[in-house]
Formats: structure tokens, sequence, C-alpha cells
């Protein structure tokens, strides 16, 4: 039984290793390497909606008022970064 789950952990290791080789190779065609177009316009429509705070959503203070809710907020406004 333990050489049955070697072998699963192996080949499940395997397909990961293949699929970051894979995302490495197509990464830079598939995410340009600075801001197209397309996305300075969708940062600045984003932008526009910055005014936009929870109590406008209706969300309770206790759910808008987290360390976790301000790390979301801030994640969100850093993610064009991200690559």
């Amino acid at each position: 039984m333990k050489e049955l789950v070697a072998l699963v952990v192996e080949v499940i290791a395997a397909h990961c290793r293949q699929g970051r080789f894979l995302f490495n190779q197509l990464h830079t065609r598939l995410f340009p390497s600075e801001p197209t177009v397309d996305d300075m316009r969708l940062r600045a429509q984003i932008s526009r909606f910055s005014w936009l705070r929870p109590r406008h959503l209706d969300l309770p203070r206790s759910l808008s008022d987290t360390e976790q809710a301000a790390e979301a907020v801030s994640q969100l406004r850093h993610l064009h970064e991200l690559h």
C-alpha cells in the first residue's frame, strides 16, 4: 500500500512540475511585462470607484473593520503589479 501511495505522489508531483514548466513558458506570452492600453483603461475605470466604501454596500462594520478586509483591499489595489 505504501508503494502505491508513493507512486501516486510521484505521478502528482511530475504533473505539477510539468504544469509549472508550461506556465513558465507561456507566462510572457499571456502576461506582458508592461501594462497594455486596455490595462490602463481598466485601471482608470476602477479608480473612478475609489470613493466606494463598505457602508455603501450595506456591509456590517464587523466585517468591514477587520485586518483581513484591509488586506484584501490593499491586495486588490495592487493586483495589477503582480506577475
